[in-house]
C-alpha cells in the first residue's frame, strides 16, 4: 500500500477544508438569501394583490349599496316614478357622495328613463338630468342642465334622441334574472373613462316588476391606484376581466382602443393586444387562455423576457360578482440585483483566504509534522515489542509532550495488561471448557428424561386401560339381576363402587393424556358444522343421573335460531359435560343448574351457571391450575382430580376462546365460554378444517 506524505495531507487538508467551508458558506448564503428574498417578494406581491383587491371591492361596493338602497326606497313607494322631481333629487345626492359614481337612473317598463349624470365643460352646468316619457302622442326627451347647488341652469328637447331602457343590457339582464347584476366593464361613451354598471329591478306593491334602478361606476380611479404601488423599481399590475380584458392599467392611456362596433367608439384592450410586452408575458406564464381563467387561489409563477426574469402573483376577486384576475409581476434583478454582484467579490475573497489558508498549512507542517513523525516511529517499536521510553521528540506544544508521556504510560500498562490478559484467557478457557461439558450433559439428560416421559405416559395408558376396562365389564355383569332370583344386592353394592372407581380412574387417565397432548402442541381438533342444541342435550344426558341423585334440577336457555358452530363436537360435549359436572357436583339439593347461549357482534357466549357455594378469587385461581382442587361446602365423596376445569380451558383456547369464572363465596358460579364469530359456520359449510 503506498503511503502519504503527512506534509502532503496536511497541507491538502487545510487548505481542501478551507475552500470547502468558505465555498458552502458562500453557495448557502446566497442560496438562502436569494430563497429569503424571493419569498419576501411574493409576500409583497401577494399584498399588493390582496390590498388592489380590497380597495377595489371596498370602490365597487358603494355603487352596489346605492343600488339596494334605491331599490329599498322604491320598493316601498319613498321613490316612485310618479315624483320624478324627488328621485332626481336623490340621485343628485348620491352623485354628491360619491365621487366615483358617474350616473344614476330609473328606467321603467312603460319606457320612461330618468337619468343624472355628471358633465364637464367650462360652463356652470355639473351635472345633467335626461327624462325620457312616453305618452300617446309621442316620446319626449328633455335634458336639465343643473349646476353645483343642482339649481337649474338651462333646459331643452332633444327630439333626435330615440333611448328606450327596455332594449339596454343592464335592463334586460335585471329583469330576467329579478336580482342586483353586474355588467362586464366597458368604456363610457360620454366621458371616454372605463367603467361598470350595476342595475336592479325594483318592485310594486304586488310584487312585479315596474322599473330598473342602475348605477355607472368609474374605475379609472383603480388605475390610479395601481400607478401609485410600487413593486421594485421595475414592476408593474393590471386587472383582468374574464373575457381577457385588460380593465386597470397603471397607464390609463392605454386602455382605450377602438371599438369597431357602430355607436361604441372606444373598447378596453385584450391582453394580447396590450402595448405592455412584460404584462403579456406575466399572463402566457400561468398557461391558461385568456378569455377562460379559472382561478380560485392565488397562483405564483415565473417567466423569462429579454434575458431577465420575472416573478408573478395572480390573485382572483373573491366575490364572484366580479369576476376579474389581479396580476403583479417584478423582474428578479429588482431585488437580487446587488446580491449578484456581489458575488463575484466574495470568490475573490475565498481565493485571498485560501491563499493564507496554504501559508499556515506549511509553517503548521514545519512544527507539528516532525515531532508527529518522531512519535509514529516510537509507535512501530511498540509494535515489534519494545515497550521501553520514547526518545527524539522535540516539541515546543505542550499536547505533543503530553501525547509521548502518555504513549510512555501506555507501553507500562500494555506490559501489565498483557500478562494479566493471557492469565485471564487461559482461566476463561478451562471455565469455558467446564461449562460446555456441563450443557452438554444436561440437554443429554433432559432429552433422556422427555423420552422416559413419553414412555411413561404411553406405558401407563396401555397398562391402566386394560384392567381398568376388564373391572368395568365385570361389574357391569355383577349388576345384572340373577336370573334365578337370589339375593345378590351386597355384590351390585360393591360391583357399583367397583365401576364407579374405574370410571374415576378412566376419566383421570383420558384427561392426563388430553393435558399432555395439549400441552405438547399435538391435539387434533376434527372440526366440522356441529349442531349445538343436539350437542348440549347429550352432555345433559351425561349428568342426568348425578343431577337425579342430588335432587339438582337442569335447565337450558338456548337462543332461538341459533347458527351452526364449526368445532370439534366431541371437544364441545366434553367442555359442556365437565362444566356442568362441576355445577352439579357443587350445587345443593333442590337448586338449579342452568346452561345459557347466546350470539352477538362477537361471537358465541355460552354460560353454565349454579346456585352452589361459590368461590373466592383465591379459590378460582387454584380451581383453573392443574390438580387444584376446591373443597365446596356440601360433602361429596368424590371431589375429582383437579383436571376437569384446566383441561376445558385449554380446550376453548384450543378453539380461539375465552373462558372466565364469575363467583362469589355463597352466591354460586358461573362459567363463561366465548367463542369468536368465525366459529359460527354459514349453512351447508361442511369442508373440515383442521386446527393445531
Amino acid at each position: 500500500m503506498t503511503s502519504l506524505s503527512i506534509k502532503r495531507v496536511l497541507i491538502a487538508g487545510i487548505i481542501g477544508l478551507e475552500v470547502v467551508t468558505v465555498t458552502a458558506i458562500l453557495v448557502w448564503s446566497y442560496i438562502t438569501t436569494e430563497s429569503v428574498f424571493l419569498g419576501h417578494v411574493r409576500k409583497l406581491m401577494e399584498s399588493v394583490a390582496a390590498d388592489t383587491i380590497d380597495r377595489s371591492e371596498r370602490f365597487l361596493s358603494s355603487a352596489q349599496v346605492a343600488a339596494d338602497l334605491t331599490q329599498r326606497l322604491a320598493d316601498n313607494a319613498i321613490l316612485t316614478r310618479d315624483n320624478p322631481a324627488a328621485m332626481e333629487r336623490y340621485f343628485y345626492e348620491q352623485l354628491s357622495l360619491y365621487a366615483q359614481f358617474s350616473g344614476l337612473y330609473f328606467g321603467g317598463v312603460d319606457g320612461s328613463f330618468l337619468f343624472v349624470r355628471r358633465i364637464e365643460g367650462s360652463g356652470p352646468a355639473v351635472f345633467q338630468t335626461k327624462i325620457v316619457s312616453r305618452t300617446e302622442a309621442g316620446t319626449k326627451v328633455e335634458l336639465l342642465d343643473r349646476d353645483i347647488g343642482f339649481n337649474d341652469v338651462g333646459s331643452r328637447l332633444d327630439p333626435a334622441d330615440k333611448y328606450d331602457p327596455r332594449t339596454r343590457p343592464w335592463f334586460r339582464r335585471a329583469v330576467e334574472q329579478k336580482k342586483l347584476i353586474w355588467t362586464d366593464p366597458y368604456i363610457f361613451y360620454s366621458s371616454g373613462n372605463p367603467g361598470i354598471t350595476t342595475a336592479s329591478p325594483v318592485l310594486d306593491k304586488n310584487g312585479d316588476i315596474y322599473g330598473v334602478v342602475g348605477v355607472d361606476i368609474e374605475i379609472a380611479e383603480i388605475s390610479q391606484f395601481l400607478a401609485r404601488q410600487k413593486v421594485g423599481q421595475n414592476g408593474s399590475a393590471f386587472i383582468m376581466n374574464r373575457n381577457g380584458d385588460v380593465i386597470a392599467f397603471p397607464n390609463l392611456a392605454k386602455l382605450q382602443l377602438p371599438a369597431g362596433v357602430t355607436g361604441r367608439a372606444l373598447r378596453f384592450p385584450r391582453i394580447d393586444e396590450l402595448d405592455d410586452r412584460p404584462s403579456r408575458a406575466a399572463f402566457l406564464s400561468i398557461g391558461r387562455p385568456a378569455d377562460a381563467f379559472d382561478l380560485s387561489e392565488p397562483l405564483s409563477t415565473s417567466f423569462e423576457l429579454d434575458g431577465k426574469t420575472y416573478h408573478a402573483v395572480f390573485a382572483p376577486f373573491r366575490s364572484a360578482q366580479w369576476p376579474w384576475l389581479m396580476s403583479v409581476y417584478v423582474p428578479e434583478n429588482d431585488f437580487l440585483g446587488a446580491i449578484k454582484q456581489n458575488r463575484l467579490h466574495n470568490v475573490y475573497l475565498a481565493i485571498v483566504i485560501t491563499a493564507i489558508a496554504c501559508v499556515i498549512g506549511i509553517y503548521l507542517w514545519r512544527s507539528i509534522a516532525r515531532p508527529i513523525s518522531a512519535l509514529g516511529d516510537n509507535a512501530l517499536a511498540m509494535k515489534r515489542g519494545e515497550l521501553g521510553p520514547l526518545t527524539g521528540i522535540p516539541s515546543g506544544y505542550r499536547e505533543v509532550r503530553q501525547t509521548a508521556e502518555a504513549f510512555d504510560q501506555m507501553a507500562t500498562a500494555l506490559r501489565e495488561a498483557r500478562d494479566k490478559l493471557e492469565q485471564r484467557v487461559e482461566e476463561r478457557t478451562r471455565d469455558l471448557q467446564e461449562e460446555i461439558a456441563m450443557r452438554v450433559q444436561a440437554e443429554r439428560e433432559a432429552a433422556a428424561a422427555s423420552r422416559t416421559k413419553s414412555r411413561f405416559l404411553a406405558n401407563m395408558s396401555h397398562e391402566l386401560r386394560t384392567p381398568l376396562n376388564a373391572i368395568m365389564g365385570f361389574s357391569d355383569l355383577m349388576m345384572q339381576p340373577d336370573p334365578r332370583g337370589s339375593d345378590i344386592g351386597k355384590f351390585r353394592e360393591y360391583a357399583e363402587d367397583i365401576h364407579t372407581s374405574a370410571r374415576h380412574l378412566l376419566e383421570l387417565i383420558n384427561d392426563v393424556l388430553d393435558l399432555s397432548q395439549i400441552e405438547a402442541g399435538r391435539l387434533d381438533l376434527r372440526e366440522q358444522s356441529v349442531d349445538l342444541p343436539t350437542v348440549i342435550e347429550s352432555a345433559l344426558l351425561f349428568v342426568q343421573l348425578r343431577a337425579d341423585s342430588g335432587r339438582v334440577i337442569l335447565a337450558t336457555d338456548v337462543e332461538p335460531g341459533l347458527p351452526a358452530l364449526w368445532a370439534d363436537e366431541r371437544r364441545i360435549r366434553q367442555i359442556l359435560i365437565n362444566l356442568l359436572s362441576n355445577a352439579v357436583k357443587f350445587s345443593p339439593p333442590g337448586s338449579q343448574v342452568k346452561v345459557t347461549v347466546r350470539t352477538d357482534d362477537q361471537g358465541l357466549l355460552m354460560s353454565v351457571s349454579d346456585q352452589g357455594v361459590g368461590m373466592t378469587a383465591d379459590e378460582i385461581t387454584t380451581a383453573l391450575s392443574v390438580f387444584g382442587q376446591v373443597r365446596g361446602a356440601v360433602d361429596h365423596r368424590h371431589e375429582g382430580t383437579g383436571l376437569g376445569l384446566p383441561l376445558t380451558l385449554k380446550l376453548v383456547e384450543a378453539h380461539g376462546g375465552t373462558l372466565t369464572l364469575d363467583s362469589a363465596p355463597g352466591q354460586g358460579t358461573t362459567a363463561l365460554v366465548r367463542l369468536p364469530a368465525d366459529r359460527l359456520a354459514e349453512a351447508g359449510f361442511e369442508r373440515p378444517i383442521s386446527r393445531r
